[in-house]
C-alpha cells in the first residue's frame, strides 16, 4: 500500500528534526494547518507543494 501524502510530509519533517511549529512558520502557515495536511485532512496547494519542495530539498 502506497502512503499518503501527509505521512510522506510527516516523514520528511522528521528526517529534517523540524517541528511542526518550525515548518509551520517556515511556509508561513498555521500549525493546525499542516497538521491537516499531514494527517491528510486537507490536501497542499501547488504553491505549497513547491515551497515543501524548496523546504526539504527534494
Amino acid at each position: 500500500m502506497q502512503e499518503s501524502i501527509g505521512t510522506k510530509l510527516r516523514i520528511l519533517r522528521f528526517s529534517k528534526n523540524f517541528t511542526q511549529k518550525e515548518v509551520a512558520e517556515k511556509l508561513n502557515i498555521t500549525v493546525k494547518k499542516l497538521s491537516d495536511y499531514e494527517n491528510d485532512r486537507i490536501k497542499p496547494n501547488l504553491e505549497l507543494v513547491k515551497k515543501l519542495i524548496k523546504l526539504y530539498s527534494c
